[in-house]
């Protein structure tokens, strides 16, 4: 971060309160390029962004004829180009899921269709973490909380997982993405208000 340095000239620094209260306002100035320096303009860009794409993607899917295709007819190059899609992820703000069922609907997929895929296409992801996690922790984790525990954390979350994966279909299958998409905004200027 960029750090307002005040110097405080040599006649003022036997005075211990004006050095105090210098230095309780040195505060982070937020740079206007981001990345780097803590600055939100890339994820409150990311959120409008991916917010408006929602809206735009929801409307042009609901105007279009709906399909009749299952996860069985994805070809190569189809998955190819969700998976690409995917890599926007990297962008501070942008959501895995978001990109990948926004894809698949760009590529005239079901809703329902892609809202699975993504799911389907989070498990390697997340399974590699869990594993690098368990290799780099696991017996410190075993140690401390016991094996039932950490085995009762996996089945729950197994199932709290399925759940809420079959009622965010359900919801989208009515609603669309629409309010993600009015969501993402309102959240983008959350963030932008108090980032200021």
């Amino acid at each position: 971060k960029v750090v307002l340095k005040v110097t405080v000239r040599a006649r003022y620094q036997s005075t211990p309160r004006l050095v105090s209260e210098v230095n309780s306002r040195t505060r982070p100035i937020p740079s206007r390029t981001g990345w780097a320096d803590g600055s939100a303009w890339p994820v409150v860009a990311a959120l409008a962004l991916g917010g408006l794409l929602m809206l735009w993607v929801d409307r042009r899917s609901a105007k279009a004829t709906p399909a009749t295709r299952t996860l069985e007819s994805v070809t190569v190059r189809e998955a190819l180009l969700v998976g690409a899609a995917q890599c926007l992820a990297l962008w501070p703000g942008t959501s895995r899921a978001m990109v990948t069922i926004v894809a698949g609907l760009l590529l005239g997929w079901p809703a329902t269709m892609a809202a699975e895929y993504s799911f389907l296409l989070a498990l390697p992801t997340l399974g590699a973490a869990t594993a690098f996690d368990a290799v780099q922790g696991g017996a410190t984790l075993l140690a401390d909380i016991g094996a039932g525990s950490v085995a009762c954390g996996f089945v729950s979350a197994m199932v709290v997982a399925a759940l809420a994966i079959r009622g965010f279909i359900a919801y989208l299958t009515v609603r669309g993405l629409a309010p993600f998409g009015w969501y993402r905004l309102a959240l983008a200027a959350a963030v932008w208000l108090a980032w200021r």
